[in-house]
């Protein structure tokens, strides 16, 4: 199959709502001992409510997943790559929540009907953050105005980078003033690790499913 016809029909696949790996999945990168969502009951732990969009971009014949580079502040996740999105507000839903923070952090306008599925929600411990993943698709270059007092960067990861094996390599990073290897994805001199990752590594999986079932 050529890059356009399996991405396409891959992205197909994903709005069928696939069984998904989930936890298996995010474990390949998540660094150990970390927090589930699935152990929060449990720990009776009280997490915030994030969503994010992640967002397969159709540029000439491949697709790209649409990334951010989050401006310096004081907060944990200072000038981390991430997926457009933020924080739950009022009555919203989780999807409706995704949809606004891309349109507030990068000014695009997408609707339900760009959906192809939700991923499976994980646990963010060092901003107690629950955060829902939401796939969509565009079938054409988007026109984006990034807001500059959240987003430095707007960075771009092609689809076919999650077909490799190994996908994640050993990378270092600085928390807090120490030095941590992580597994991640290097891109045009950025390191995407954690929660990212985490959620790529979930795309990647099912990315491998596909194509070992659909050869």
């Amino acid at each position: 199959m050529t890059y356009s016809s399996w991405q396409d029909k891959f992205l197909d696949f994903l709005r069928s709502k696939p069984p998904l790996p989930g936890e298996s999945a995010h474990e390949l990168v998540a660094l150990k001992g970390r927090v589930k969502a699935s152990e929060l009951n449990s720990l009776m732990v009280q997490p915030k409510i994030s969503a994010v969009a992640v967002v397969f971009e159709k540029f000439i014949d491949e697709y790209r997943i649409v990334l951010i580079k989050r401006r310096e502040y004081a907060g944990v996740h200072s000038a981390q790559i991430s997926f457009p999105g933020g924080r739950k507000e009022g009555p919203e839903s989780e999807l409706q929540a995704s949809l606004r923070e891309l349109y507030e952090e990068l000014g695009v306008k997408l609707h339900a009907d760009h959906l192809l599925t939700s991923l499976t929600e994980l646990y963010i411990p060092p901003s107690n953050f629950l955060m829902y993943p939401f796939a969509f698709q565009v079938c054409e270059p988007l026109k984006i105005y990034p807001d500059p007092s959240e987003v430095a960067d707007v960075l771009y990861l092609p689809l076919q980078n999650l077909t490799k094996d190994p996908c994640f390599q050993p990378r270092k990073v600085s928390v807090n003033n120490f030095q941590l290897s992580v597994p991640a994805i290097e891109l045009n001199n950025h390191i995407i690790w954690g929660a990212t990752a985490m959620v790529l590594a979930e795309i990647h999986v099912l990315v491998k499913k596909f194509l070992t079932t659909h050869s």
